[in-house]
């Protein structure tokens, strides 16, 4: 995964591409109500039950992270998100929750 830091210094470094990958965690999956989603927050939770230590979450709306690659002269290229087809909805009944709402968000971006 890359952090935006990451992203920055490549730029920087005057690129011409980058592919880069960036795990965001949707709101969705947060202990932030959707009423809340501006609010920039940090906090450490358990991810489930299971872990025995907590990891650090942090929120940001997702403008917060386009805003840096567009200030940095990166053109976004594509944009996809992920919706399952006919075929995986028959395979597994988990990727019918991803007809409710996307859990991936694909970019590609390019620095100009």
């Amino acid at each position: 995964m890359m952090c935006i830091s990451r992203i920055l210094e490549l730029a920087a470094n005057k690129y011409s591409q980058i592919y880069a990958t960036r795990s965001v965690q949707h709101y969705y999956f947060t202990r932030i109500k959707v009423g809340r989603y501006f609010d920039r927050e940090i906090w450490e939770d358990k991810i489930t039950g299971e872990f025995s230590a907590p990891v650090l979450h942090r929120h940001r709306p997702f403008e917060d992270y386009v805003q840096v690659l567009l200030r940095e002269q990166f053109l976004l290229r594509d944009l996809r998100e992920a919706e399952p087809t006919a075929d995986e909805l028959k395979k597994s009944y988990r990727f019918r929750k991803l007809t409710r709402i996307p859990y991936f968000l694909f970019m590609r971006w390019e620095k100009s």
